[in-house]
């Protein structure tokens, strides 16, 4: 996760990750979820208010357009030989696991299973953020 995030909320994340007590591997696993969010918030594809709060950052409103997104393979950090391709079912299920134990540790109940993701397209989604119209069906 940047160490130098100009947003609030991932710089509070990375504060709560020092006092989580978590092992070696899960802290990467979720400094990773750390930087993605930190790209979404970068790419303006999250909503204004989970910028400066890290709880607005780990509610549903933030949490559904993140998930599509890092599953998507558009938050990767470093291309791969065929660019950014989706990620792993394996992946995405680790990712699913680090945001509910950031939402435990902020009191939200943990489950992230279903957050309508299916009723929202990648293209609807970039179009609504970055202000485009998005073209009837």
């Amino acid at each position: 996760m940047p160490q130098t995030s100009t947003f609030p909320s991932v710089r509070t994340l990375d504060q709560l990750l020092d006092t989580l007590g978590v092992g070696a591997a899960r802290r990467r696993q979720l400094d990773t979820v750390g930087g993605e969010q930190d790209r979404a918030l970068q790419r303006g594809a999250l909503p204004v208010g989970p910028r400066r709060s890290l709880r607005r950052l780990v509610e549903e409103e933030a949490l559904g357009p993140y998930i599509l997104l890092a599953e998507s393979g558009a938050l990767r950090h470093r291309k791969v030989k065929c660019g950014l391709p989706t990620t792993s079912e394996a992946t995405s299920e680790i990712r699913r696991r680090c945001v509910g134990l950031l939402r435990e540790a902020l009191g939200l109940s943990a489950p992230v299973s279903d957050l309508g993701l299916s009723a929202v397209s990648l293209g609807d989604l970039v179009c609504k953020r970055s202000g485009c119209s998005v073209p009837e069906p």
